[in-house]
């Protein structure tokens, strides 16, 4: 079967690691693929499954939550149990599994519960008209849809628990804020990893403290409302199209206080006036989130190598080491090559790649139409359905890195640190003894560099219509005796 049947937990199917076709197993969706239970035992515990297509968006949105103990889902007409869990799972993939074992009525009426139950609590007022608006347009039998509202409402539940938390901490008042912990959704034992709450404390506290010492009324007026208005942008973004950051990471850390920054700071009780909620000036523009957030954006940035680098298998030692010293993978011995579209890649471009092919399944051959898409959201689909950051094909370090590195070492530059180790070294220049004598020429490693990749590395097409890159001569840099003054570029 192509897709399961989502009303049943059990659905025949073959797996599509070891090829058996007889297996008659619980359906698990491990990054898009369907694996029998000799194949989940390898990794299940190594990695998190993802959601089937339909609910896709759903869980790529705010449900970030991670839960050890077990807790109860309510359907339409009473408790459904989930079993204790023993490894990392997300909130989100329970609420799957109690939705697969329900019939499609049920299941309709399940996300009319969630949503009925979260919209008891008064801190999520200011966001419910807009919640009602869209649950009211959405059809009647819309399941995505209204399950995609009642996740974005369960994470404003989980961002009111982490700002409650910062602030009872800080010793802030909290005795007008409700209790979050008593609700089922809402866990706070082992729910946030030391090192991402100490992330997110740091800037919380940053910001906090920057609003206190604010002096004058109209200024806090001023912050507030534009730092509501980025809350509210965010918040639209990740409804509409699934943007990248979610409510319960450090990415949108500053913005999680805007709740009960606004109660603590009580500029309504003072000023007399409600916030301005209106978008700001014009005249201001509006800066990404890389702008806006420098620090948490290296964080994006710094988990989006950690994901690559999970993703390739052969000659990563040296790709790691650099990473590990120097946080990033800007290094010029850190080469990828896309294997879908054949682009040699270097950082940043290999997080933000668009790949310009997309290979579809068309029995008996694998072909390609151009379809542009950010590689972080873009699924390869290939014969085992992998998405790009599952696929450890999808991504393979530069068939030159070996050369790449000795070219390295001979112009005197540390392949791990990129440090130029004798400066006496810094005007060396190399030969490509791949080129006729005649064409030889000294170079800088930069210009060797590219003049490996664009001049010995071809790419050819197979009769499945696939692509491969290969090297028809052994690429060997051999230091020239020229030397010129000056650094290397």
């Amino acid at each position: 079967m192509s897709e399961p049947c989502y009303a049943s937990l059990t659905c025949e199917f073959w797996c599509q690691r070891c090829g058996k076709d007889d297996e008659i197993c619980p359906i698990i969706w491990h990054h898009r693929i369907r694996l029998c239970k000799a194949c989940i035992s390898i990794d299940f515990f190594d990695s998190q499954p993802s959601a089937p297509s339909h609910l896709n968006r759903f869980s790529s949105w705010g449900l970030g939550m991670e839960a050890y103990e077990s807790f109860v889902l309510l359907d339409g007409f009473g408790r459904i149990p989930v079993a204790k869990c023993i490894w990392k799972k997300r909130l989100v993939w329970r609420f799957e599994e109690a939705l697969l074992s329900l019939t499609p009525d049920l299941q309709t009426d399940f996300a009319n519960k969630v949503y009925e139950r979260l919209a008891d609590y008064e801190i999520l007022a200011k966001y419910l008209p807009w919640y009602e608006k869209r649950w009211s347009e959405a059809p009647e039998n819309d399941l995505q849809s209204k399950m995609t509202l009642a996740g974005v409402l369960t994470s404003h539940i989980r961002t009111a628990e982490i700002a409650h938390r910062f602030l009872g901490e800080y010793g802030a008042d909290l005795s007008y804020i409700p209790n979050w912990y008593g609700h089922p959704l809402v866990h706070t034992e082992g729910t946030i990893w030391d090192s991402e709450w100490q992330d997110m404390k740091l800037i919380m506290i940053r910001h906090f403290d920057q609003l206190r010492s604010i002096t004058t009324e109209h200024a806090k007026l001023k912050i507030l409302n534009r730092q509501i208005y980025l809350a509210t942008r965010t918040i639209d973004a990740m409804v509409k199209n699934g943007a990248l950051p979610k409510l319960t990471s450090p990415m949108v850390a500053d913005i999680l206080l805007v709740p009960e920054v606004e109660r603590l700071v009580s500029l309504g009780r003072l000023l007399g006036v409600p916030l301005i909620t209106s978008k700001p000036s014009e005249s201001t523009p509006d800066p990404g989130l890389e702008d806006l957030l420098p620090m948490i954006w290296e964080t994006f940035i710094h988990r989006r190598c950690e994901q690559l680098l999970s993703s390739i298998e052969r000659g990563t030692a040296t790709i790691f080491d650099i990473f590990k010293e120097r946080g990033t993978l800007d290094h010029p011995a850190a080469v990828f090559f896309c294997t879908t579209c054949s682009d040699v890649l270097d950082y940043p471009r290999v997080i933000m790649h668009a790949c310009s092919y997309s290979p579809v399944s068309s029995a008996p051959l694998l072909k390609s139409k151009p379809v542009p898409k950010p590689m972080y959201a873009h699924a390869v689909r290939s014969r085992f359905g992998c998405a790009a950051w599952s696929s450890s094909s999808r991504y393979r370090v530069h068939p030159a890195l070996d050369r790449i590195i000795a070219l390295m070492k001979a112009c005197g530059v540390d392949p791990v640190t990129g440090s130029v180790v004798d400066l006496n070294k810094a005007d060396v220049r190399v030969r490509c003894s791949a080129c006729a004598p005649a064409d030889q020429r000294a170079m800088d490693w930069h210009t060797a560099r590219a003049h490996a990749i664009e001049q010995h590395l071809h790419v050819q097409d197979d009769a499945s219509g696939s692509k491969t890159i290969s090297s028809p001569v052994d690429i060997v840099f051999s230091p020239s005796a020229e030397r010129v003054c000056g650094p290397l570029p």
